[in-house]
């Protein structure tokens, strides 16, 4: 008996866990189905043949959305006339059609209130966009109706409030300072939008943030484009170090670092000629030349400064660098919001002079080293520097002229006495990509794929451009090849070009075997893993940004009388300010971008197209704020490491220079260009005279400390003047008085002289 009541409920409990299994998997594969919970936007209920709406994923309540109305070219003659056409329908054969009118009244109703009206032409039947706003929330209909073309069409749509859609990207920012972990901030805004999109249902989100958006991000055959190209620039760039070629490359220039002014000049030219990645750039130029600087009375201070100032600027406004594919990347996707034409590649270089922050950062380190002043702590330093060097000029110099055995050998006497100089000091270089010891650092190993990169990349450009205008019948000009091409695909043809020929070299001349180049290759791609993921997320954001009209609703909130010129200054203050938080660049980039350039495509009625230009270029100069003066990014560390210095020592000497610079750029860049007072290459002369204005004004040369700047000898003259005339005036009022030569005389008038 027991074990027959054991037997059912074994066949009861088989049964339940059956009809649950069935249950969960009918539920899930709805869930996971993204045509169906996307079918719950756009049910319709179409009495007219061929009138169709392109309507926006959600409607934010009280704000103009935009919707397109496409009608058909022939519409069924009521009176009987005949005209040509096809229905579509091979039954109808006796349906009689008739051509579209020339003008046609349309309107738009909602919940039973008039949206809008308006008239549409027969030659807007591919696509007129309407501009509407309704209100409520949750589901409801739009109803469309067109004169004598179509009675009733009536979509369902789905209402949030407005307020939400600004959500995402203010929780991203927000995680992303609290946690310092971009990738994972992203990935919770993208979760976060779909929550909103999906009727708040959690599960549904969780998995649209995976299947539909993260997959979305990569599937686009412009986005995989753009991974691939940074892939195999990343992996030549790990080949090119691996091998040794980028620090024979700066092992020439070594040779002219004799005095102070040299070294530093050496150094400026050094960091210009690493200008594909700033990691690449600090680690090479710093461990290269940390012994040169230090025997030529240089203070780490100002070492320091010129790498770390000029590593991250470089590389993220030259076309061809590591950051080339973030940057694309983040303007395709708010170029495609905006439905602009401009090729990315294109405007990502337009925004180029509109970078005010890292262009001044660029040429800082040459400005100071021409001039030969400084300020603040770093004067203090290289004050200390300059004594130190003083004290051990009669020991023996090294020999900077011969650098037979760093070229044929590979090694490097001073930077070797240095890293085993001080205790605890550790060789930042001596990582994956760094050179194996005996491998000769020939600079052509290094200078010829890079050449081919620009010559591929410029000629590929060029060619592609040709091609596109060629076959569309567009006017063939320079300008319009560079403005049709493709130029990552022309990007990647030079760097797989650049990388097979560099494989050719090494291997003939035995540098590497070929499983050794494949294992560097490997490394340089690894090395740019996070920005792509970063950057896969960042796309998804802007997506969901996208899809929740975020840039509409603040469009829609700011008041009319907001200059729309200041915007680019908004967006560089943002920029720094997150840039410094989250210590990342790319992550500010990935979040601000498709946040702040659609709203200057919203609100600016003239001059958008520069004023699009310098709202990217205020996005893209000020995230590298952070990179050159945040305690956390990775720039500052590797900087501290590589020449060596304490953090907070080069911290206190780097700050004064970043905000002098941040101020200038603010000021005589960023407002006076984008409220049109003058033209953004006199904003750079300008911002360049101001700068060396302030050095001269407020520095001192560490050579001559008894030369007073200009700007102490003017407050000292200030001050005697005004203790020459304090003094005439109590003299003056001394004179009336009767018994002035007796006082003068007594005890009590000396002593008030």
């Amino acid at each position: 008996m027991r074990k027959r009541e054991a037997a059912l409920a074994d066949a009861r409990m088989a049964k339940f866990r059956f009809v649950s299994l069935i249950s969960a998997a009918i539920l899930l594969t709805q869930l996971a189905s993204p045509s169906s919970a996307a079918t719950s936007w756009g049910n319709s209920s179409n009495k007219c043949n061929g009138v169709s709406l392109d309507l926006p994923k959600v409607f934010l309540s009280g704000v103009n959305v935009v919707v397109t109305v496409h009608l058909p070219d022939y519409v069924v003659d009521m009176n009987g006339t005949t005209e040509h056409g096809d229905t579509g329908n091979d039954n109808d054969a006796n349906v009689t059609l008739a051509a579209l009118p020339s003008v046609m009244v349309f309107q738009f109703n909602h919940s039973g209130e008039l949206v809008t009206v308006g008239n549409i032409t027969r030659s807007d039947r591919s696509g007129l966009d309407v501009t509407i706003k309704i209100s409520g929330s949750g589901h409801s209909h739009l109803v469309l109706s067109v004169e004598d073309v179509c009675e009733l069409h009536s979509e369902e749509v789905y209402i949030i409030p407005a307020w939400l859609s600004i959500f995402p990207p203010i929780v991203t920012i927000a995680l992303a300072i609290a946690s310092k972990q971009v990738l994972v901030s992203l990935c919770a805004g993208i979760f976060l939008g779909c929550v909103f999109l999906f009727e708040y249902n959690p599960l549904t989100a969780f998995l649209r943030t995976y299947d539909l958006y993260l997959t979305n991000a990569v599937a686009e055959p412009d986005h995989a484009e753009i991974l691939v190209a940074t892939f195999l620039l990343g992996g030549l760039i790990g080949v090119v170090q691996k091998c040794g070629g980028a620090h024979g490359l700066a092992s020439i220039l070594r040779r002219l670092a004799k005095t102070r002014r040299s070294s530093q000049l050496v150094a400026v030219g050094m960091c210009f000629l690493v200008f594909f990645d700033d990691y690449s750039n600090i680690l090479i130029v710093g461990n290269t030349l940390r012994a040169v600087m230090a025997q030529s009375g240089l203070s780490k201070n100002k070492f320091a400064s010129i790498i770390h100032s000029m590593g991250p600027s470089i590389a993220s406004i030259v076309p061809i660098s590591s950051w080339i594919g973030v940057e694309v990347g983040a303007a395709r996707g708010v170029l495609k919001t905006l439905n602009s034409t401009e090729e990315p590649f294109i405007y990502v270089v337009q925004t180029i002079p509109y970078r005010f922050f890292p262009m001044l950062m660029l040429f800082l380190p040459l400005i100071m080293s021409l001039i030969g002043w400084d300020f603040g702590p770093m004067l203090k330093a290289e004050l200390d520097a300059c004594r130190k060097h003083a004290a051990t000029q009669s020991r023996p110099s090294v020999n900077y002229g011969s650098l037979s055995r760093i070229e044929q050998e590979g090694s490097d006497p001073e930077h070797d006495q240095l890293a085993g100089a001080g205790a605890g000091e550790k060789d930042v270089s001596a990582g994956l990509l760094e050179p194996k010891k005996g491998v000769p650092h020939r600079w052509f190993n290094a200078a010829l794929p890079f050449l081919i990169v620009m010559i591929i990349t410029f000629v590929g450009m060029i060619l592609n451009g040709k091609a596109y205008v060629d076959a569309n019948g567009i006017v063939a000009s320079f300008v319009n090849y560079f403005g049709y091409c493709d130029a990552i695909a022309a990007l990647m043809w030079s760097s797989a070009l650049a990388t097979w020929v560099a494989l050719v070299l090494l291997l003939v001349q035995k540098i590497f075997t070929f499983s050794e180049f494949m294992e560097a290759w490997v490394i340089g791609v690894k090395e740019l893993l996070e920005p792509v993921l970063i950057l896969i997320s960042a796309w998804g954001l802007g997506s969901i940004v996208s899809d929740l009209q975020a840039s509409a609703w603040v469009a829609n909130s700011i008041p009319a009388s907001f200059r729309v010129e200041a915007i680019p200054v908004l967006a560089s203050i943002l920029a720094c300010t997150m840039s410094y938080a989250t210590g990342s660049a790319f992550g500010t980039i990935s979040i601000l971008f498709p946040l702040i350039v659609p709203l200057v495509g919203l609100k600016a009625t003239s001059h958008k197209l520069p004023l699009l230009h310098q709202a990217g270029g205020a996005i893209f100069g000020g995230a590298i704020f952070g990179n050159v003066v945040a305690p956390i990014a990775d720039n500052t560390i590797l900087t501290t490491l590589s020449a060596p210095i304490g953090l907070p020592e080069h911290l206190k000497s780097q700050t004064p220079y970043v905000l002098m610079v941040l101020a200038v750029t603010l000021i005589f860049g960023d407002a006076m260009v984008a409220f049109h007072c003058y033209s953004v290459y006199v904003g750079l002369l300008l911002c360049t005279a101001v700068i060396v204005g302030v050095v001269l004004l407020i520095g001192q040369s560490p050579l001559r400390p008894d030369r007073k700047s200009f700007g102490l000898v003017g407050i000292e003259l200030l001050r005697r003047r005004f203790r020459h005339t304090k003094q005439e005036e109590f003299t003056g009022a001394l004179l009336p008085s009767q018994n002035i030569d007796s006082s003068l005389n007594s005890p009590e008038g000396s002593r008030i002289f």
